[in-house]
């Protein structure tokens, strides 16, 4: 059975909580005794059972365990914990004083191992110190884990068009160049696809900026929906984009390709009630046959697409 005092100081203000695995009630209210004297709020369990459910429906600073309990033992529960990866401080205090029971302890991380009879002021201190250090080491997590994701914001934001999330030139470089290196290699083709929409000036004079980026983002969603997971969908500005197809083997998988991106643009785009009908324009260029490099690549594509806007497609 559990007993438990509450976590939180009538201000309002927090108290460390300790679990308190102890299966004798005297040693167990003494403990209590001493832990609250202490400040800290004290929840007693006497089985190991119990103790994994109390861990498994709230958080602890500490937790100090008997070794010797009938249904799971102290090291059982510590077992438990490590397995579902719970780095609380734990403390083992016991009447066995064998090393290999000192050893099971320590083997899953235990905090420290204390023989009964034990010096109250000592395992005080013991209790405040592993409080502590376990305070400073999740803060150091937390800082870390904070640290990352914003190193990842950063990296996103250096390789990611902002509006559309689609990778903008930078990346659209990288992936074309590991796209040449790996037809190099295999001795297959690679297909650059500059688009260019038709009809999308109107949309910001007459309805604004704000619908206009609306709609490029549905186009940016659009566009990605039949392209492969191997294939890169750029956005430059505007209202280009370039799509890389890599490890092509004819102008029929090209024209394929094509044929879908200028499809799903084909459904018109409600703006406030009015159908905007947009179109596409397709360049393409061809490694090795239109250039070797990125930048020639993307030079050869674009001139393309210019060919076929002129022909009458904007």
């Amino acid at each position: 059975m559990a007993m438990g005092s509450a976590g939180d100081w009538p201000d309002g203000g927090r108290r460390e909580s300790i679990l308190v695995l102890e299966d004798d009630s005297a040693s167990a209210s003494m403990l209590r005794a001493l832990l609250e004297d202490a400040g800290y709020a004290v929840v007693a369990v006497e089985r190991g059972r119990e103790a994994m459910l109390m861990l498994a429906q709230r958080t602890f600073d500490l937790a100090l365990f008997d070794v010797n309990i009938p249904d799971f033992s102290g090291i059982d529960v510590l077992r438990d914990l490590r397995e579902h990866r719970l780095d609380l401080p734990v403390i083992f205090l016991s009447g066995e004083t064998s090393i290999e029971c000192a050893i099971d302890a320590l083997r899953f991380r235990a905090y420290d191992f204390i023989a009964k009879p034990f010096d109250p002021s000592r395992l005080l201190d013991l209790v405040e110190r592993a409080i502590a250090e376990h305070k400073r080491e999740v803060a150091r997590v937390s800082q870390l884990t904070e640290m990352e994701a914003e190193l990842y914001r950063l990296q996103h934001q250096a390789f990611h068009d902002p509006l559309t999330g689609l990778p903008n030139r930078a990346l659209l470089n990288d992936r074309l160049t590991l796209a040449i290196s790996q037809a190099q290699r295999s001795g297959r083709r690679v297909a650059v696809l500059f688009l260019d929409l038709d009809r999308f000036k109107p949309v910001n004079d007459v309805h604004g900026h704000d619908n206009g980026d609306r709609v490029l983002q549905e186009v940016a969603r659009r566009l990605s929906a039949p392209l492969r997971s191997a294939d890169t969908l750029a956005r430059l500005g505007g209202d280009e984009f370039v799509a890389v197809i890599p490890q092509v083997d004819s102008p029929a998988a090209i024209t394929a390709v094509i044929d879908k991106l200028q499809a799903v643009l084909e459904v018109p785009f409600l703006i406030d009630g009015c159908a905007i009908h947009l179109g596409v324009s397709v360049g393409c260029a061809v490694f090795p046959d239109d250039g070797q490099t990125p930048e020639a690549l993307l030079e050869s594509a674009d001139a393309a697409m210019y060919q076929h806007k002129h022909r009458g497609a904007a």
